[in-house]
């Protein structure tokens, strides 16, 4: 699995539309099962806002939750 971190720390990326508010505003994946997609998008935000800050995480480890 694959994320878009912003300076080091995940984010929500949240889009709307100007026209209307319903149904509110939507969020966007950013995290991908393809490698490609996250590097895409991370470079698309680094050009948007001319920055470097946008990067590619591979999440390798994790810890197994449960509902209570």
């Amino acid at each position: 699995m694959w994320a878009v971190f912003y300076k080091d720390k995940p984010f929500n990326l949240k889009s709307s539309n100007t026209l209307t508010n319903y149904p509110g505003p939507k969020y966007k994946k950013v995290s991908f099962s393809n490698p490609g997609h996250a590097f895409n998008l991370a470079n698309k935000l680094n050009e948007l806002f001319d920055v470097k800050d946008f990067t590619v995480v591979k999440l390798t480890a994790g810890e197994t939750v449960k509902e209570e």
